[in-house]
């Protein structure tokens, strides 16, 4: 009698404390906050927990073994291969710390599944990380020169496997790595992508190359061209012609509109083929917007859209990027291909992250049908900007 008595007692103490802890909860967080969080965290136990067992993983499992002696060594194991690493820049990006961050990893040689050697490894929300991954898989498709990136089972030392994303850090060799040119070329990079960081001043830009004076001085050129609001509209023109790929540009900005995106960072590559600055895209946020609502584009493609025909020819490439992408359904199939190779890895991961209030930038655990839920919601979205967009009037040259 007295083990009863005494498991009875447990049990009331660990519920009071329960309930205890969910009061606290709500009256800092608020009740609906709390209930959201709380539901979220015992369906991550009860529907994915308790739920079927994982079937093999579809996506590229990884093991990183980091070196006791040297904190910024590491060896990562990709099947056969073993490969010499370095970590480098680690940093959080919101919400819990330990689950969210993002770190630089470079990689000794490349491996047949990882064809690229300076890469970030994100650790986030499971429906950004895929929101990422479309974005620059829809840039890509329509011509822009982007990141490549890939999800993998990432599992580190002896801590439990977990789903992450390896994305390019785009560099000087982007066009090598690519058999587009042989050797590294120039390229400035902007680290901060908000509009209250100046473009036009040279400072801010930060160059990797090997520092060709006439590359700095075709940079230099372009710092000008936006800083002189009083140039003439032939002038302008004719200076754009010279110093950036305005078709190319023309696509990036065409491709970023569609997805209501933004770039994490600008990243300038002069393309040794002509001479003239590509823009590359190697990672989205979420747009930024001005008091109206309208998406803020960069100043270049913001000062290619005053020239009428430009302009149109801009409208006109959204337009296509919707029918090409959207109307012809190469989108969703390339979606439903990612969700599909992701199931078994997502189910796996007992510690995916996804926010779970609106408002609240904050990451916890989920389950399998929230992070279902939350692609639904993507995908709608994205359909119905697409027909949003095609309704627009390409022949509108109003600036």
């Amino acid at each position: 009698m007295r083990n009863k008595s005494s498991g009875g007692r447990f049990w009331w103490l660990l519920l009071a404390v329960t309930a205890l802890s969910f009061v606290i909860a709500a009256a800092m967080l608020g009740p609906e906050r709390s209930w959201c969080i709380a539901r979220a965290a015992a369906l991550s136990v009860t529907v994915d927990g308790l739920g079927e067992v994982p079937s093999d993983h579809r996506i590229p499992e990884l093991l990183i073994v980091r070196d006791n002696t040297m904190a910024d060594r590491a060896v990562l194991h990709d099947g056969p291969a073993e490969v010499p690493m370095l970590w480098y820049e680690a940093q959080g990006q919101g919400g819990l710390p330990d689950a969210v961050t993002t770190r630089g990893i470079a990689l000794e040689k490349v491996t047949a599944r990882l064809p690229v050697p300076l890469l970030w490894l994100d650790r986030g929300s499971i429906v950004d990380m895929v929101e990422q991954h479309m974005a620059l898989w829809v840039a890509g498709a329509y011509g822009v020169a982007t990141a490549w990136s890939t999800p993998a089972w990432v599992t580190i030392d002896h801590a439990p496997g977990r789903v992450m994303w390896l994305r390019e850090i785009a560099g000087p060799d982007l066009l090598r790595l690519r058999n587009v040119v042989d050797a590294p070329v120039e390229l400035y990079r902007l680290s901060h992508a908000r509009s209250e960081v100046p473009w036009n001043d040279l400072a801010q830009w930060r160059h990797e190359g090997e520092g060709d004076p006439e590359t700095q001085q075709r940079m230099l050129a372009l710092m000008q061209v936006l800083n002189t609001a009083d140039l003439p509209a032939m002038d302008r023109r004719d200076s754009l012609l010279r110093l950036v790929d305005v078709e190319a540009w023309l696509r990036y900005d065409a491709a970023l509109a569609v997805m209501d995106v933004a770039p994490e960072s600008f990243v300038l590559l002069r393309d040794p083929r002509h001479g003239r600055w590509l823009p590359v895209l190697d990672g989205v946020m979420g747009a930024l917007r001005d008091s109206t609502g309208r998406r803020i584009a960069d100043p270049v493609a913001r000062m290619l859209v005053q020239e009428p025909d430009w302009r149109h020819r801009h409208q006109v490439l959204v337009r296509e990027a919707c029918g090409m992408l959207l109307a012809t359904g190469a989108y969703d199939k390339a979606l439903d291909e990612l969700i599909e190779s992701l199931g078994p890895t997502v189910l796996a991961d007992r510690d995916k992250r996804d926010r779970v209030v609106a408002g609240d930038d904050n990451l916890y655990r989920v389950a399998m049908p929230h992070v279902a839920s939350r692609l639904r919601t993507m995908r709608s979205a994205q359909h119905a900007r697409g027909v949003e967009l095609m309704k627009e009037d390409p022949h509108d040259t109003r600036p």
